[in-house]
């Protein structure tokens, strides 16, 4: 098999994620956010996205917040990082330059505070491989702490056809509508 060049498997999986309509996505992302909920029983501080592009939309489990969950969300610094700013309901949101909806103020998180990491993806491999946008936001930022890292994608995002990079920072799981995956990359 030939690897895909990562920026054609970018436009196919993101082109397809758009395609599907809006009943369709909100039943998987309930399916995903419903096989998300159990794992995250223990965790008292979770770092989740906010949906674009039509990503499964796990916001649901912000509702955990009421049971003294702390979340945290992703919001851009620079060019090459972002930090994770802690989530409050009635907190301003603004959409960012990249077109993500980040929070406008918050305590900073540390990247060792957090027990688990929702992480979006555009693609995946079986070992935990993530693709994602590009910008490398994700992988400097999860290099730099200990936590769960969990992928979240629609089952149609799984592909084996495409290269990794050194720099890129493999899931511990990753959950689809349909299966959860525990690659067996440690």
């Amino acid at each position: 098999m030939i690897p895909l060049d990562k920026a054609t498997l970018r436009k196919t999986i993101i082109a397809k994620r758009k395609a599907l309509n809006a009943a369709e996505a909100a039943l998987k992302s309930r399916q995903i956010s419903a096989r998300c909920a159990p794992l995250l029983t223990q965790a008292s501080t979770i770092g989740i996205y906010w949906p674009t592009n039509q990503e499964a939309d796990i916001t649901s489990l912000l509702s955990l917040s009421e049971n003294g969950c702390v979340f945290a969300l992703p919001r851009v610094i620079s060019k090459a990082e972002m930090e994770m700013i802690q989530w409050h309901p009635n907190g301003e949101m603004k959409r960012s330059a990249l077109g993500i909806y980040e929070p406008v103020s918050g305590k900073v998180m540390a990247p060792t505070h957090f027990d688990v990491i929702l992480v979006p993806l555009v693609a995946f491999r079986r070992d935990g491989a993530r693709l994602g946008y590009g910008g490398g936001y994700y992988d400097r930022y999860l290099s730099r702490c200990s936590a769960l890292k969990i992928g979240i994608a629609y089952a149609f995002q799984h592909r084996e056809d495409w290269v990794e990079q050194p720099c890129d920072v493999r899931m511990d799981l990753v959950i689809t509508e349909t299966e959860c995956f525990s690659p067996k990359h440690r």
